[in-house]
């Protein structure tokens, strides 16, 4: 089972990871930090440590640039969602593997989850933006991932559930993210295949004989 999106201090964070069961994660670093921080990163012996990159960006052109700039240094994409125009070119992009925070921002509809099912991209459930959320704005949080959810099942779009950690206090077990996972009606199978590694093993053959900006030094 794989978180697919955790940051902060990745060796506070692997302890923990190995602790709660994760086979392994995702590190994802901020655009403008990638290129920096991850050759400074470490290769982690016990857990397997995949890197991924956080595009955020109001413009669709820029959007475009960092993609294209950054596609074949990182094993995952991640975008940054907004408004309805702005999901909507974001999820015309093959570049990209995952879209998140579409919830905070607006709904999926039809058009956005056949384009994220033709371009193979997912759309990620953090359960951080739950845990971070308080009262009235949790419950419209949790309503909106509820649709988006119904949305995504009926039209079979990839999706991932993920704990969105900024820290180890913000990671969670796979159990813990898989009861999330059910709240919002998912089901088993459905739950099992968005914890899979089987999208960052898709990218790391594509990415095979490229570049990836990350020390050999092992730990």
């Amino acid at each position: 089972m794989y978180d697919y999106h955790v940051s902060g201090e990745i060796e506070k964070l692997v302890p923990f990871a190995i602790e709660f069961g994760w086979k392994g994660f995702c590190y994802v670093l901020p655009y403008d930090d990638f290129e920096n921080r991850s050759r400074s990163l470490k290769r982690i012996k016990s857990i397997d440590v995949s890197l991924g990159v956080l595009i955020e960006a109001e413009t669709m052109n820029d959007i475009r640039k960092m993609v294209d700039k950054i596609r074949d240094k990182a094993e995952l994409v991640f975008v940054r969602g907004g408004d309805v125009e702005l999901n909507r070119y974001i999820f015309n992009m093959p570049k990209i593997d995952v879209v998140t925070n579409v919830a905070n921002e607006s709904q999926l509809d039809y058009v956005m989850c056949r384009l994220a099912e033709k371009h193979n991209i997912a759309i990620e459930f953090s359960f951080l933006d739950l845990l971070q959320s308080y009262s009235k704005t949790r419950s419209r949080l949790l309503a909106n991932y509820i649709k988006n959810a119904n949305i995504v099942r009926k039209y079979n779009t990839r999706f991932m559930i993920t704990s969105g950690a900024l820290s180890k206090w913000d990671l969670r077990s796979p159990h813990d993210l898989g009861i999330f996972a059910k709240m919002l009606g998912f089901q088993d199978p459905e739950i099992k295949a968005a914890m899979s590694p089987e999208l960052l093993d898709e990218n790391k053959k594509r990415l095979s004989g490229k570049r990836i900006m990350r020390d050999v030094e092992e730990i």
